[in-house]
């Protein structure tokens, strides 16, 4: 008996050894995961402290960028007003000078009676051709404007099917978040089953186990193939187990493989819109293109009809000099002059209408239109000047020129009546020429406005989303504080339970051990208290573990929020620039 004793005695040293070995693991490895956590929390932290760094960083950025495009604007529009006003002084300098100047023209008016009888016949065969070049001018122009317009048609019906795509898209994004969601409450529900399963079959075996201490010696027999029975059970029981972490594995690889196919399908959204936005910069850079073309040969039509109109005038002066007396003469002069003033009063009312929307090409196209114009005062001074100081000449040959009058009166009117129709027929073409350019001016206008607006809208909504983004960051980061606060706190609580359980269900066991020493044969005891000590310790770790792994999923799914969210949130700050510069 003595040497059973001592067994015993030894035994259970070993066993209590076990025991305090388990629980030292135990509490370190409590230790390490609330370490872990802890270190989680801080590297989440800092992160999210970096990422709105850079996310101020960027905006200051931006910021910086259009305050410098603001001051380049206004620097080039003082420019453009500085230029105006130099234009401006330059026209009253040349305007003061020709009225202080005068030259002589005495051979021109033998000469422009000849040459004006050569060119009247030249501009009444060139009549036709320049009707013709007219009409295909003007038939080209509408079909090009109807092309341009179908085109436009064209580019909103693609960017509205884009949207239609990108609206469904967004709807299948939802979806598969909803089966994410609900695969993830199966895991949990097949996690509690199995949980209650290991429960109740632990109960089971309390209640086996009362019942064989209870029994006779003689039942070893069958205490040993029951033992043989309960070790199959804990392996089935351990094979459930790794079959149910397989299965969270295979979810979470399934649910890896979703966000990856989302990812995927964002990459070719993103690639499609810059196709399209790409397509569409091509094609208006086309448009500008041909628009400049048009213009330019219209500038070059205008300059001819110009140059051929002038010709027209300067003859029809010079045969009102022969017809008429000096007085008329003068008459003719001061509405030229008055002409002129209107049309630069003209040139400076649009100057100054249109100056916000293109300064560049209004400058331009203004100083172009006062070099014509200065060259036509020019022109007009040299032949005031020329018959100031040929109407001393003409009273002493106005006697002689009387006789000659009367041959030369019926062939004048003539000339007069031709020389008016051609020139009702010239202002009729021109003005057909000015209403197309005009309408173009205007749709640039337009054109350029828009875009003003769009800019502006999209700085609002820039600023709008920013805000919220802001926001969401807020809440989020303080319902992730309030939730993981609670979780810690109730993980230490239910770790301090356990172990508080386990060591009462400790000293129980030992009470009930020496009762069955005290009561019953020594082998029989033995034999119980190893069962019963293998059985309670591995269902022990195994509640353990399963505590720890619940922790831990619920942790690991609180911190996939978060990223989806953030990543979320940087997807909308990347597609903002994007918008910006398409509508840039």
């Amino acid at each position: 008996v003595q040497p059973q004793l001592t067994k015993l005695q030894q035994e259970k040293e070993t066993s209590e050894k076990q025991v305090n070995d388990l629980l030292v693991e135990h509490k370190r490895y409590q230790e390490i995961i609330i370490s872990d956590l802890e270190k989680q929390n801080q590297t989440l932290k800092i992160e999210i402290q970096n990422r709105d760094q850079t996310a101020n960083s960027t905006l200051t950025e931006r910021e910086s960028h259009y305050e410098q495009q603001i001051k380049e604007y206004q620097s080039n529009i003082a420019q453009a007003v500085h230029k105006t006003e130099k234009v401006r002084t330059e026209l009253k300098q040349l305007q003061e000078e020709n009225i202080s100047k005068e030259k002589p023209t005495n051979d021109l008016i033998n000469t422009l009676k000849q040459d004006y009888e050569k060119q009247c016949e030249k501009l009444q065969n060139d009549l036709p051709e320049l009707n013709n070049r007219e009409q295909k001018l003007n038939t080209t122009f509408n079909e090009r404007e109807s092309y341009y317009e179908q085109q436009i048609k064209d580019y909103q019906n693609k960017l509205y099917q884009s949207t239609h795509e990108i609206q469904t898209i967004k709807s299948e994004l939802i979806k598969l978040q909803e089966e994410k969601n609900f695969n993830e409450k199966k895991s949990i529900d097949t996690i509690k089953t199995l949980k209650q399963d290991y429960e109740r079959q632990y109960e089971i075996l309390k209640t086996e186990l009362t019942k064989l201490r209870d029994r006779d010696r003689t039942q070893n027999m069958a205490l040993n193939e029951r033992e043989v029975h309960y070790e199959m059970q804990i392996k089935e029981n351990q094979t459930k187990r790794d079959q149910v972490i397989r299965e969270t594995q295979d979810l979470r690889n399934e649910l890896t493989k979703l966000q990856e196919e989302k990812n995927s399908n964002e990459k070719q959204l993103n690639n499609s819109i810059n196709k399209l936005k790409q397509d569409f910069e091509k094609q208006i850079e086309s448009f500008q293109i041909q628009i400049t073309e048009l213009e330019n040969q219209n500038r070059t039509k205008t300059h001819e009809f110009n140059e051929k109109y002038q010709q027209i005038k300067e003859y029809q002066f010079k045969l009102d000099q022969l017809n008429r007396e000096n007085n008329e003469l003068r008459q003719q002069i001061k509405n030229n002059q008055q002409e002129n003033e209107i049309k630069l009063n003209q040139l400076k009312q649009e100057f100054d209408e249109k100056r916000q929307t293109n300064l560049q090409s209004q400058c331009e196209f203004i100083q172009r239109k006062t070099e014509n114009l200065t060259k036509e005062y020019e022109n007009l001074k040299q032949i005031n000047e020329t018959l100031k100081q040929d109407f001393q000449d003409l009273k002493n040959k106005y006697n002689d020129l009387q006789n000659e009058y009367k041959k030369y009166s019926t062939s004048n009117e003539q000339f007069k009546n031709t020389n008016d129709n051609i020139i009702n027929e010239k202002q009729r073409l021109s003005d057909q020429l000015t209403k197309p350019i005009n309408d173009m001016q205007e749709v640039q206008v337009e054109l350029i406005e828009k875009q003003i607006n769009q800019h502006a809208d999209f700085e609002r909504q820039h600023l709008e989303n920013k805000q919220i983004h802001e926001k969401l960051l807020k809440e989020k980061i303080v319902e992730f504080q309030s939730k993981i606060q609670p979780m810690k706190s109730e993980y230490l609580i239910e770790i301090e339970n356990s172990n508080l359980q386990h060591e009462q269900e400790k000293i129980r066991l030992k009470h009930q051990l020496q009762q069955a020493l005290q009561n019953e044969d020594n082998q029989s005891i033995t034999t119980i208290e190893n069962l019963s000590n293998e059985i309670f310790f591995e269902i022990f770790d195994y509640l353990d573990c399963y505590q720890i792994y619940t922790t831990f999923s619920n942790l690991n799914h609180h911190f996939e929020e978060l990223l989806y969210f953030s990543s979320l949130l940087l997807k909308v700050e990347i597609k903002l620039p994007q918008h910006d510069e398409m509508s840039m």
